[in-house]
């Protein structure tokens, strides 16, 4: 089993200064839990240096796929710890793997994927595989592009073990002039311009109608729907991703260079984590953006709290999260740990809930991540039939947006974030997906409003965001 060379940092600037490098050399992956102090926080880690990817992509609803692993160098034979040299990426032999799966499933050819190539694997996987398992299609234009899986095995691995007293708390970065060298970090600059939505506000509020009109006809109970910003960009990606920190510190952020293809995301929420026998999920739903000052924002929490709107709201994708846990767990184990708790960031207020359970034995890891696929607070509920009008209601192919990036250890634990305030940069272009989950008593103009507030995890860095 190949195990990456390990490196560790204090510093978050020299971490950033490291992750700057690494994208010059080749595709790298970032997990970076920003918020030290957080009840979800973790150990922020990038990944590099890749020697084996899988990518997967299903075309027009049909389970035909262009899903392909590469190795990159010289291979490593199985069981081999002998450290690989670092991957060089302008000059990657590209060796087909006949580890494919026939049946054109891709979970079972991710696990096959780790099978021949064994250790650390990290990426994402896109919301559009909800399509493998269930008798769902995704037709609407894709300007993304990407594959519905991208993960590799990383042969370099940094983690930043940073001090608490230079830890960003939510809503202030205590120590953001940590220096390299005696100098402060500083990223290139970024412009984005011409920003502009998919929708206009009254089509989606129409979209809220129809929703609604689902609901009150029985067919779900909530929707999660969504709508995409689009915008040029020029510069640098990485000081887009800066910016956003700074503008709002998360537990389960990522940064993400796999070619051409830049992502920068400041996700709060968590999708799913493994460790050993337990399995853990923290669904969010019920947002408040903050005050201007004290006496407000905490109004404006507690109406959050006393929300019964989004109390059920909340309530019925905890539900929906322990009917997947269900399918993996073992009866009796799943429960709901925290319920309607709330959480604060730069921007806003957040109801989080968090379930767990204990897991039964010898179920691979990618049947119990598929189990759970996607988060069900970006579906609704009941689940297959929310995706269903998730899909004739908006306007574009979710992709990378409402899935999941995380890691996958070589003991098979795992740890993946819910794919939302994320920006995707590709050939010039920014994509940018917000949306809110509908229910009967929604009303059109404040859901619209809401996706707005959403949108400002892009962050005053920039100066540019202005909805249209």
């Amino acid at each position: 089993m190949l195990q990456p060379q390990t490196y560790e940092t204090a510093s978050r600037a020299d971490f950033y200064a490291i992750l700057e490098r690494e994208t010059r050399n080749g595709d790298v992956v970032l997990l970076d839990s920003q918020l030290q102090s957080h009840p979800s926080s973790g150990k922020s880690i990038l990944f590099a240096g890749f020697d084996a990817i899988f990518r997967w992509k299903q075309h027009s609803g049909d389970m035909q796929h262009t899903g392909n692993a590469r190795q990159v160098g010289d291979p490593q034979q199985p069981g081999d710890s002998q450290q690989s040299a670092p991957a060089q990426p302008s000059a990657d032999r590209h060796q087909p793997d006949d580890s494919q799966d026939s049946t054109g499933d891709p979970w079972k050819a991710l696990a096959r994927f780790r099978e021949k190539f064994p250790g650390y694997c990290c990426g994402y996987l896109g919301y559009d595989l909800k399509n493998a398992r269930e008798r769902l299609h995704s037709s609407n234009p894709d300007e993304t592009d990407l594959p519905d899986i991208w993960m590799g095995r990383p042969t370099r691995m940094y983690i930043l073990n940073e001090p608490k007293d230079v830890t960003a708390t939510a809503g202030v970065c205590e120590n953001d002039s940590v220096s390299i060298s005696g100098e402060p970090y500083q990223t290139s600059p970024c412009h984005v311009r011409n920003l502009r939505t998919r929708v206009t506000p009254q089509q989606y509020m129409e979209h809220v109608r129809r929703a609604q009109q689902y609901i009150r006809e029985g067919d779900c109970y909530e929707v999660n729907l969504s709508h995409q910003l689009q915008a040029e960009f020029e510069g640098s990606p990485l000081g887009l991703f800066t910016a956003m920190y700074q503008r709002g510190p998360v537990p389960f952020a990522a940064y993400l260079q796999l070619g051409d293809t830049s992502v920068c995301c400041a996700s709060p929420e968590r999708f799913l984590t493994r460790h050993g026998s337990q399995l853990q999920s923290d669904p969010i739903k019920g947002t408040r953006p903050r005050g201007n000052t004290v006496a407000e924002d905490q109004a404006i929490l507690r109406e959050l709290l006393d929300s019964e709107k989004e109390r059920a709201e909340n309530l019925m994708i905890v539900d929906l999260v322990r009917n997947d846990f269900s399918r993996v767990c073992q009866a009796g184990s799943v429960r709901v740990d925290r319920l309607f708790d709330i959480q604060s960031f730069a921007t806003v207020h957040q109801m989080v809930s968090r379930v767990e359970g204990r897991l039964e034995s010898d179920i691979p890891v990618e049947e119990i991540i598929a189990a759970c696929f996607p988060m069900g607070s970006m579906t609704g509920a009941p689940k297959i039939r929310a995706m269903e009008i998730i899909e004739e209601l908006e306007s574009y192919r979710r992709g990378l947006y409402s899935g999941a990036i995380g890691v996958i250890t070589p003991e098979g634990d795992f740890s993946f974030n819910v794919v939302i305030r994320t920006a995707i940069i590709r050939q010039g272009m920014l994509y940018y997906a917000v949306g809110g989950a509908i229910t009967a008593d929604s009303d059109p103009a404040a859901e619209w409003e809401e996706t707005l507030v959403k949108s400002r995890a892009l962050g005053t860095g920039i100066n540019i965001f202005q909805p249209v």
